[in-house]
């Protein structure tokens, strides 16, 4: 009675252990949510509403030729050397290390990154080991607990723990792919800072050099002004102009 009740249960767990495989099979074709699909991008052809003209006015001065623009052309990363001013690129790269909304994006992305790493590896099993020395020593009221008659000993003592948690219903894919499209984000979002950084800077020191020699310029025209107020001061001095000349 002993034999057969013995082989009827293990009988019993191997016909569990067939239903739990076949279930584990059947639901392996099943996940959690819909497959990501990469949205369709905005049917759009510039960043203005209206088109661009093919060039810009120009104007008779120094530098004042007509701009042309050339749409689907690429540029470098470091578009303002373009312009090939050495002082230029030297407050760029002043600003890029200098700037704390950019320090704080990189690291933004770098621990988006090493979050889906972390997610990553519950696609594989978790293996723990540990080992754990120590010196005992017996009582001398009690038998020895070793086969001789030392009392004092050294104990050594390791553990292996494996684990490992099937994603069935794709739980842990649809994880995954939430936290790589984090990536992409705060990726796009020191992209924007890299360039809205990069674009200020150039904007203020055009905008200085501008403002500079506006001022340059008005001082110019104050001194050339003033220079024919002293010439026709002379003349009225000599007689050859009227007050009125002086006052205009």
């Amino acid at each position: 009675m002993t034999i057969f009740s013995y082989k009827a249960s293990a009988t019993a767990t191997v016909s569990s252990a067939l239903v739990g495989l076949a279930a584990l099979m059947v639901g392996a074709g099943c996940t959690v949510g819909p497959g990501f699909q990469r949205p369709a991008p905005p049917a759009v052809t510039g960043y203005t509403r209206e088109p661009l003209p093919a060039k810009t006015a120009s104007a008779k001065i120094a530098g004042g030729e007509e701009q042309s623009f050339v749409p689907n052309r690429d540029i470098p990363a470091q578009w303002w050397t373009l312009f090939r001013s050495e002082p230029l690129n030297a407050l760029i790269e002043k600003a890029l290390k200098a700037n704390p909304t950019l320090v704080a994006a990189q690291a933004a992305l770098r621990q988006a990154v090493e979050i889906v790493y972390a997610q990553e590896g519950a696609f594989f099993p978790t293996l723990q080991a540990s080992f754990s020395p120590s010196r005992q020593k017996a009582s001398n009221t009690f038998s020895p607990p070793l086969n001789t008659d030392q009392l004092i000993y050294s104990l050594f003592t390791t553990q292996v723990t494996v684990g490992f948690t099937p994603d069935v219903f794709g739980g842990n894919r649809r994880q995954v792919e939430s936290l790589k499209a984090q990536v992409d984000f705060q990726r796009f979002q020191l992209q924007a800072a890299y360039l809205t950084l990069t674009s200020n800077v150039v904007g203020a020191a055009v905008q200085e050099a501008s403002l500079r020699a506006q001022i340059a310029a008005a001082k110019e025209i104050i001194q050339i002004i003033t220079n024919s107020l002293g010439l026709v001061r002379r003349q009225f001095d000599l007689g050859y102009a009227a007050r009125i000349d002086v006052a205009a």
